[in-house]
């Protein structure tokens, strides 16, 4: 029999035919034979294809078509497709696909808004680098987000800890330009910060201190932290931080003379990298804190009369710097040329100028002499505001007045379109403003009873807010025009009593000049002023006296720290001048005789002595040249005399005085005090009784006790060598002896004598070395 016939797939290229039985055909055995093996290795051919193409290409066998596109298609159409769509974003993806949308330049304000929504939600689980990355992609397209704001700064302060300094850079600068002033958080970082400064690049340091400036959150201990970083390590600041620096400390008119001489070293080193605007900014930053660095100046003043350098400045820029330099008043090398070159290109501008631009310009030329005589610029910026008053604000109005007040430009018709303007806007004036524009009038005596009836109405709404100087010149403005309102002058009646106690001199002036030009100043009004007039006249002559020890304080402070302050001593009562003693005479002290510090002071309850224990009678009340120079001469003889300092403690308490007029002199017998200046502790000895005690024990001094003067002092120290002062030896034996000594004399039981008291004042009881 045949065998069967193999069964083969269909895309097998033998056929039926080819497997027929052997005996049938004449080569059937060869045939055969050929046919199974094709047969066979059509089979391993089948099947290894079909195992390549399972494994290969099985996960996409399964998938749907467009699949097989996206994996196949340019990368960037998935990555948008991923930007596209937030929703499905975690934290991470959210975080980097925003950042890339932004700098590929592919947002839109609602694709923002979904990206904000889904940062919103996914802000619990978000690391600060993704907080700062996607606030610095918000503040770059400049789009801000309130609830995405708001959700940030309460899920940011729990991770202070974990953050970096280039997060806090990050978040500080984007806050700063998304203007959110969030003053509790910047107060968290301004508490976390400082101790990581250390690591914070400078270019990182100067974006913190910028962000703080822009938004006004004024922290002195972030800044002198900043300082002093910033005086460690400058050279890592390139010249973009240190301009941002320094607008950042002008801005707070942080004014350490030491801190901006290290930066205006540096900034000199960077200058010629600076741009026109940024020498402006510069210039601006110094005349805040009045510093002037003569180099840093000369080069600053020198660039900008270039004209490439001039030719970049734009109207706000040139009355930016002209203000600065008018506050600077520098006079150095370059300032009047540098003046002279923003003054021609503040004409070139003026027709281009807004309304601030001008009244920065004409409040420039109030301070700069050189302006004021510049016809030509004055002429163009007057020409300029005409045109610019129906336009501007109540700010612009008031400068404007106020800067023709300065420069005593009395243009009627500008006056005049300004008084028709402001009833427009007159609800947009501060109280500084309303004050400003009464003065200006009136100082240009342009009166307008309209308008000031108008301003009146403003100023009786908001006299809450004016100060003391404020009523002051409203007062004298409706004053001097004769313009009388009572709701006025009632409401100044009580602001007057409201400020009664922080009001200056020169403000009661005011005010009490401005009643008395209205006819309004009532019996109890002057006697408001009369009593606070006196009580500031009391508060200063309280003040006075203090002042001068408060001035020296450290010097005392140095003197007495030193081991050997005698000298400083001497020369502190040689400079004391002799003050009056607090009661005249004794009957006047209530008995009591108080003792009056300084040399030289009468101490006798006579209060007729002048300096130096002289009586004043002795002294002319007027001294004419001659008098004065013979007088110098007598004191230059008596310096070049060889004093003994114990001598002249010795004769000038044995001197005589005559008695003061009015003064009462008692004589008592009572024990010399051993410990008194000046006196001589032996029995025999002229140096008079000293100091007398009471039986009260309370101290008396006489007439011939009095203290070496000034004068004589300041003859003993200009001396080359001192005699007076000599090396001494305490011994213990002499040092019992001298305080049992001192215990007898102190207690009064026995007259003070004998070898043992042959000293005074501090030498008492010492003895002379061998």
């Amino acid at each position: 029999g045949c065998p069967p016939a193999l069964s083969l797939p269909p895309s097998s290229s033998a056929t039926s035919s080819s497997f027929r039985c052997p005996s049938s055909s004449s080569d059937s055995a060869p045939s055969f034979a050929a046919s199974v093996a094709a047969a066979a290795d059509s089979r391993r051919k089948f099947g290894y294809k079909e195992r390549a193409k399972m494994t290969v290409h099985q996960p996409f066998e399964r998938q749907k078509a467009y699949h097989r596109e996206i994996e196949d298609d340019d990368p960037s159409k998935v990555m948008q497709a991923q930007m596209y769509t937030p929703e499905t974003l975690k934290a991470e993806a959210l975080a980097r696909n925003c950042y890339r949308m932004v700098a590929y330049d592919l947002a839109l304000p609602e694709l923002l808004d979904r990206y904000a929504e889904r940062a919103a939600e996914l802000a619990g689980s978000m690391e600060p680098v993704q907080f700062a990355v996607i606030l610095n992609a918000f503040a770059r397209s400049q789009h801000r987000h309130d609830k995405m704001l708001k959700v940030f700064t309460k899920r940011m302060p729990p991770r202070l800890s974990h953050f970096v300094p280039m997060n806090y850079a990050t978040i500080c600068n984007a806050y700063a330009k998304l203007r959110e002033k969030d003053e509790p958080l910047f107060r968290r970082f301004s508490a976390e910060m400082p101790h990581k400064l250390p690591l914070f690049e400078g270019n990182q340091i100067s974006l913190v201190a910028n962000a703080y400036a822009r938004l006004s959150i004024r922290d002195d201990l972030l800044f002198d932290d900043i300082a002093d970083e910033v005086m460690r390590r400058p050279q890592e600041l390139c010249h973009a931080s240190l301009l941002r620096i320094a607008n950042a400390f002008g801005h707070f008119k942080i004014a350490s003379s030491r801190f901006w001489f290290v930066l205006s070293d540096w900034l000199l080193q960077s200058y010629l990298d600076f741009t026109a605007q940024d020498i402006v900014n510069l210039l601006n930053s110094l005349s805040a804190v009045d510093f002037q660095h003569d180099s840093l100046m000369r080069a600053l003043t020198q660039s900008l009369t270039d004209p490439l350098m001039l030719g970049e400045l734009e109207p706000s820029y040139v009355g930016l710097g002209l203000n600065a330099m008018g506050r600077l008043q520098w006079s150095g090398r370059g300032g009047a040329e540098a003046i002279q070159a923003l003054a021609t290109r503040a004409t070139e501008l003026a027709p281009e100028a807004d309304a601030a631009v001008v009244g920065q310009l004409l409040h420039a030329c109030t301070k700069l002499p050189e302006l004021r005589r510049n016809k030509a610029m004055l002429d163009a910026l007057m020409e300029r505001s005409v045109v610019l008053v129906p336009t501007s604000n109540a700010q612009s109005l008031s400068l404007l007045v106020n800067s023709c007040t300065k420069l005593r430009l009395r243009d009627v018709a500008l006056l005049t379109q300004v008084a028709k303007t402001i009833p427009k806007r007159a609800k947009e004036f501060n109280p500084q403003a309303l004050a400003m524009i009464a003065h200006g009038f009136a100082k240009l005596e342009v009166r307008s009873e309209i308008l000031f009836y108008l301003l009146a109405t403003q100023i009786v709404a908001k006299m809450p807010l004016f100060t003391g100087q404020g009523v002051g010149m409203i007062l004298r403005a409706y004053g001097k025009l004769d313009i009388k309102n009572d709701k006025l002058v009632t409401a100044c009646r009580k602001q007057v009593k409201a400020l009664a106690d922080e009001l200056t001199p020169a403000e009661l002036d005011d005010i009490e000049a401005g009643f008395k030009a209205l006819d309004a100043l009532d019996p109890h009004m002057e006697g408001l002023l009369h009593r606070t007039r006196r009580q500031l006249q009391a508060a200063q002559s309280a003040a006075a006296p203090s002042a001068a020890p408060s001035s020296s304080r450290a010097r005392r402070e140095r003197a007495w720290a030193r081991e050997d302050g005698e000298d400083d001593l001497l020369h502190r009562l040689a400079a004391q001048d002799t003050a009056a003693p607090p009661f005249s005479s004794a009957d006047d002290a209530g008995g009591l005789a108080y003792a009056v510090s300084g040399p030289g002071a009468a101490l006798d309850g006579g209060g007729a002595r002048g300096r130096g224990g002289r009586d004043e009678e002795e002294v002319p009340a007027a001294v004419g040249r001659e008098g004065r120079k013979a007088t110098r001469q007598a004191e230059a003889s008596e310096a070049d005399r060889d004093h003994n300092l114990w001598e002249l403690w010795g004769a000038e308490g044995s001197s005589k005085s005559r008695p003061a007029a009015g003064g009462r002199r008692r004589e008592e017998e009572e024990e010399e005090d051993p410990w008194v200046l000046g006196q001589s502790v032996g029995g025999g000895g002229g140096g008079g009784s000293g100091r007398a005690h009471t039986s009260s024990g309370r101290a008396r001094r006489t007439d011939d006790d009095d203290a070496t003067p000034p004068q004589g002092l300041r003859n003993y120290l200009a001396q080359a060598s001192r005699p007076g002062r000599r090396p001494v030896v305490l011994d213990t034996a002499d040092g019992e002896e001298a305080r049992s000594a001192s215990r007898r004399g102190a207690g009064g039981s026995e007259s003070a004598g004998g070898e043992s008291g042959s000293g005074g004042g501090r030498r008492h009881m010492r003895r002379k070395a061998a």
